[in-house]
């Protein structure tokens, strides 16, 4: 009880701050997808504009030798094009996803434990932060990897019995992974990256029993926070309806305030048993 009342006391002070980050992150992040989508899909326009014209040169390729170096010059650009396009989806795409993760959560993940602008904009914080974040987007690349092997394979006919098994190890596993790195991320304030991977691990095996329940409610709430962002995105970009943002204040609002005010309750619970 202590903890929770204690939890209270400060989030009242700082909730603005929470509500502030997280709906910059997630408000960066919806715009960022959207861009990202039609990026790709004008890409993809000019792509299909070349591939047709390039099947009418083709028919002309031994009749005419304009037409033989014209053919020539769209192979070039559209080789171009699609490194472009590979360029921004693999390296451009996953950088700016990294960045807007380091940026907003190593603040909520700072606000927790400091309210002045000096202490929370503090460099060797982000800094551990950053390397942490990388690790943490490694792992999850695999695991998110995994999860689209597992819809690819559906498609393919493979055994419902085996992509089953291997949708609980890619969720179990990301289940487990997310719990280690929210200990990590809960202890950044304090340690250095050595002593922190060494006292998250101690933390989290000994206190899973506690720490674990706690993280999968979390997760719950991650979840459900997603629900309206992922129907305000598809609806926007599938399906093409204007969205009444002002709407989906009602939504998002309360949800960043449990999510903030639960983040804080478990990062000091994680502080209790250092």
């Amino acid at each position: 009880m202590n903890i929770f009342i204690k939890t209270f006391k400060e989030y009242k002070k700082k909730f603005l701050l929470f509500l502030l980050a997280d709906g910059l992150f997630f408000g960066l992040l919806f715009y960022f997808l959207i861009f990202v989508k039609n990026k790709l899909k004008n890409y993809l326009l000019v792509l299909q504009s070349y591939g047709s014209e390039l099947g009418t040169i083709e028919n002309l390729q031994q009749k005419d030798i304009v037409a033989s170096m014209k053919l020539d010059t769209i192979l070039r650009t559209m080789e171009s094009i699609t490194s472009n396009a590979l360029f921004f989806i693999y390296i451009l795409t996953p950088i700016v996803l990294f960045l807007l993760w380091w940026i907003f959560q190593g603040i909520n993940f700072k606000l927790v434990y400091e309210n002045k602008v000096k202490k929370i904009l503090d460099l060797k914080y982000f800094f551990r932060f950053g390397f942490i974040s990388i690790l943490f987007f490694i792992v999850f690349t695999f695991i998110f990897l995994g999860f689209f092997n597992i819809i690819y394979s559906f498609f393919q006919g493979e055994s419902m019995s085996l992509l089953l098994y291997k949708f609980l190890f890619y969720l179990i596993s990301s289940l487990l992974l997310g719990y280690y790195f929210f200990v990590v991320y809960s202890l950044t304030n304090k340690y250095k990256i050595k002593d922190l991977v060494k006292k998250s691990f101690k933390i989290a095996l000994k206190k899973f029993y506690i720490l674990f329940p706690l993280f999968l409610l979390l997760s719950i709430i991650l979840f459900i926070t997603f629900i309206p962002f992922s129907y305000l995105f598809l609806r926007q970009t599938i399906l093409g309806l204007s969205v009444s943002y002002l709407n989906y204040l009602f939504w998002f609002v309360p949800l960043f305030l449990i999510l903030g005010f639960y983040r804080m309750f478990l990062c000091y619970f994680i502080e209790k048993y250092e």
